[in-house]
């Protein structure tokens, strides 16, 4: 992780147009069951990129320039963090901080109405969560500020990114995380033959019958931990060594209230199927990396979600159908650059 999620959005007074958040204030209390998302998207969808729609606007040079302006004309850009911590790992510096540019071209619009920052996946379920468990009854996720006031400050001043160290170190740790994870669910496949064949039922062919049969089992387990290790996480953060053990009730809750959990669960399934599960070119093909099937997490996030990775679309257009709403749409580059011109 490049970047401490210690500084909030409005707190970085050079990107605060002191009009608009007076506007923003008065008509959140004229609409008192409204979100500051609402107020963001009362004109404009709300757009993210993968990293790899990142590289592609940058690579195009010129012929980006209609992207980049119906961006800032129709478009409430979102940066995400997990796109930008892969951008700030690439090699060499000349390439890293051409896209640090390309990221300063997507959110130059005059006042914060615009564009803004999200935190990476594990961060965003760290707050999350937190706030969920202080008062479940009354939780909203969307009320819940996940945007990155240090990654916002980091696309304006590029301290950071400039540093090749920190991008070796943090290439060093994305490759690393990237390997586990696949790991992980290659060491899980031959240990799930001896259920298949206690059972008598062969392995799924299909997404569909993975999450048909799969999800009511494998979604409050794997919710359960990962709420658990984000309460771990955030007693962490404050110096303490905490265990818990919350009930499988308020994990429920959690997941059926909170999209942005509920898509990384689905990536976590879809891992499953496609590594642990699938049985070679018999069987639907669904493959993504980590990073890419965990930018799901997203998707409930914006409207329009970019890529010009055809594995990641197609994985993200196959988690979108059991997502619910709200959920963006997701578009290829071309797609999305057609759009814009």
């Amino acid at each position: 992780m490049i970047y401490n999620c210690s500084k909030p959005m409005n707190a970085i007074s050079h990107l605060v147009d002191a009009d608009y958040m007076n506007k923003c204030r008065a008509w959140l209390a004229s609409n008192p069951d409204a979100t500051v998302e609402d107020w963001y998207r009362r004109f404009s969808r709300v757009v993210t990129f993968d990293s790899s729609a990142h590289n592609r606007i940058v690579k195009i040079g010129p012929a980006a320039d209609p992207i980049y302006s119906a961006i800032g004309a129709k478009f409430f850009f979102r940066l995400a963090g997990l796109s930008y911590e892969e951008l700030a790992s690439t090699l060499p510096a000349s390439e890293r901080m051409a896209l640090l540019e390309g990221c300063r071209k997507l959110t130059a619009t005059p006042v914060a109405e615009r564009w803004d920052c999200v935190h990476t996946f594990y961060e965003m379920l760290r707050v999350l969560i937190k706030e969920h468990s202080i008062d479940p009854a009354s939780f909203r996720w969307l009320s819940i500020d996940v945007r990155s006031g240090d990654l916002a400050h980091e696309i304006l001043t590029g301290e950071i990114t400039g540093d090749d160290g920190l991008a070796r170190m943090q290439r060093t740790e994305q490759l690393a995380s990237l390997k586990a994870y696949k790991a992980t669910w290659l060491k899980l496949r031959p240990k799930l033959d001896p259920i298949f064949e206690a059972q008598g039922i062969p392995r799924p062919m299909t997404f569909a019958d993975a999450y048909q049969n799969g999800s009511p089992a494998l979604f409050p387990a794997m919710g359960k931990a990962l709420y658990d290790a984000g309460l771990r996480f955030d007693a962490e953060l404050s110096g303490e060594s905490r265990t818990f053990d919350t009930p499988p009730e308020t994990v429920k809750h959690f997941i059926d209230n909170c999209p942005p959990f509920r898509a990384v669960l689905l990536a976590l399934l879809l891992s499953w199927y496609n590594t642990s599960l699938r049985v070679g070119n018999k069987s639907e093909k669904l493959a993504a990396g980590r990073n890419d099937l965990f930018m799901a997490v997203y998707l409930p996030l914006c409207d329009i979600f970019v890529t010009r990775d055809s594995g990641q679309e197609k994985c993200l257009r196959e988690l979108r159908k059991y997502l619910g709403s709200p959920a963006a749409e997701i578009m290829s580059f071309d797609e999305f650059a057609g759009l814009c011109a």
